[in-house]
């Protein structure tokens, strides 16, 4: 009878305070794990160690948040397995349907992320002509011949025109531009800016200009302007171009040429990189 009591009063009390202390009189949380009092143990838990070929391979909802530590890898995982790409711990992440590292891998963060990363490039050079004092953007628009990047770049597109860039919604972006200035027949100055269509201006949150001086001598005189911009499409799709302008402080008439593409020229191409904040 009186073992009998005792149980039942350790079911009660387990019932009552169901936290679990190692190293621990008074449990803070459902396990409580303190430091030893001697120095020859180590501090910590210890989890299963496995080799990646003795993971799990199929999808199956209780293994959902299961952690190990992979002490062995495979040269080219693939499946469930695609991920665990080096030693460490693991856990199983049913809505991935994969093996997922702890922590950032920044082997592959871009991808994992589904950041926008992109390149926009162009192709010929594109001719500016200025007078004397001519200081007024004339719609000298940039043209661009397509868009590479990240997988998720895809969702990037140009204008008919080509003119245009417009950024899908639900995003931030900062897009910086390198114009690269050959062929000035005469001294003067070459501004840029950003540009957004009129109905998505307040997007615009932060445009620079690009300004670079130039004495008829291409890149290695220091003919490169950025211009640089921030976009916020959390509200709709928002279109950006770029405008230029050749402005002289001599009298006459000038021309200058922006570069096109790096195959066109390695030294003297112009593009835009486009980076997901």
């Amino acid at each position: 009878m009186r073992n009998l009591l005792i149980c039942l009063y350790l079911l009660i009390a387990h019932n009552i305070k169901a936290q679990t202390g190692i190293n621990e009189q008074a449990p803070k949380a459902s396990l409580h794990i303190n430091k030893q009092n001697t120095t020859d143990e180590i501090v910590g838990m210890l989890f299963p160690k496995l080799a990646a070929s003795q993971l799990p391979t199929t999808v199956n909802p209780d293994y959902d948040g299961v952690m190990v530590y992979v002490n062995d890898i495979d040269i080219n995982p693939s499946g469930v397995l695609r991920e665990v790409s080096r030693r460490g711990y693991y856990y199983f992440d049913t809505s991935k349907q994969a093996w997922s590292s702890i922590g950032k891998r920044y082997t592959n963060i871009i991808e994992e992320d589904k950041l926008i990363f992109a390149y926009v490039y162009r192709q010929g050079f594109f001719n500016l002509t200025a007078n004397s004092g001519g200081s007024i953007f004339s719609n000298n628009y940039l043209t661009w011949s397509g868009i590479e990047g990240t997988p998720q770049a895809s969702s990037l597109r140009l204008s008919t025109d080509q003119t245009t860039v417009f950024f899908p919604k639900g995003h931030l972006f900062r897009v910086t531009a390198m114009i690269s200035i050959v062929n000035a027949s005469k001294p003067g100055n070459i501004t840029s800016k950003f540009e957004t269509n009129a109905s998505s201006a307040s997007s615009l949150l932060l445009s620079t200009l690009g300004y670079i001086e130039t004495i008829n001598e291409p890149y290695s005189g220091g003919g490169v302007a950025y211009a640089m911009a921030v976009v916020d499409t959390h509200n709709q799709e928002v279109g950006l171009r770029l405008n230029t302008k050749f402005s002289m402080s001599s009298k006459g008439t000038a021309t200058a040429s922006i570069g096109g593409s790096e195959s066109d020229d390695q030294y003297h191409y112009s593009h835009l990189i486009i980076e997901e904040l």
